[in-house]
């Protein structure tokens, strides 16, 4: 069984003896588990005794829908799997899940139930088709906290002289530049 994944570091768990450290598969729902299989090994478990601060992203996670072996009629709770792998599964109630399968969706996290292994959240939109390459750009961006809303018209707008202002800033492009590299090198002279 996976362990069930923090989406900040600002949890505080408590770690249970060695000896309770294997977790029956059977609390896990089939529609939860994760690629995990019960080998019988141990496993580090525990409890989380306080969440110091949620670090839930308000504009959501990217992602696509867990493909299901049943076709989905009406509303029916599925599993968002972000593409950052190192956040959790999200169940998502929705009614266009079978329309919604081969899509690179937004998903915001609305709760986390004590119970549960996964968050719920909420569908937000559709970014498109899956290996789109606009899309997985998208993507990459949106993951990224880069902004990717469009320009106000006046950023359109040339100035007085007909001419058009542009500018690249860049706050530390240190951070870019790697140890020991020529431009590195270049830049200690």
């Amino acid at each position: 069984m996976a362990m069930r994944q923090p989406l900040n570091y600002n949890t505080k768990i408590e770690f249970a003896p060695e000896e309770k450290f294997t977790v029956p598969k059977t609390q896990v729902a089939p529609e939860e588990q994760y690629g995990a299989e019960d080998t019988g090994t141990k496993r580090p478990c525990g409890r989380v005794v306080g969440i110091i601060r949620r670090n839930w992203r308000e504009r959501g996670y990217c992602g696509s829908l867990k493909p299901t072996d049943r076709s989905t009629y009406g509303t029916s709770s599925v599993m968002f799997m972000p593409i950052e792998r190192r956040f959790p599964m999200v169940r998502i109630t929705t009614r266009q899940a079978d329309t919604l399968m081969d899509k690179r969706l937004v998903v915001v996290i609305d709760g986390w139930d004590i119970d549960s292994m996964y968050p719920t959240g909420h569908y937000v939109r559709t970014l498109g088709t899956i290996g789109d390459k606009d899309v997985e750009t998208e993507v990459i961006l949106i993951e990224n906290d880069v902004n990717t809303s469009s320009f106000t018209p006046a950023v359109h707008e040339p100035l007085p002289n007909g001419n058009f202002e542009v500018g690249v800033h860049i706050a530390d492009v240190t951070h870019f530049v790697r140890p020991n590299t020529a431009i590195d090198l270049e830049a200690h002279e």
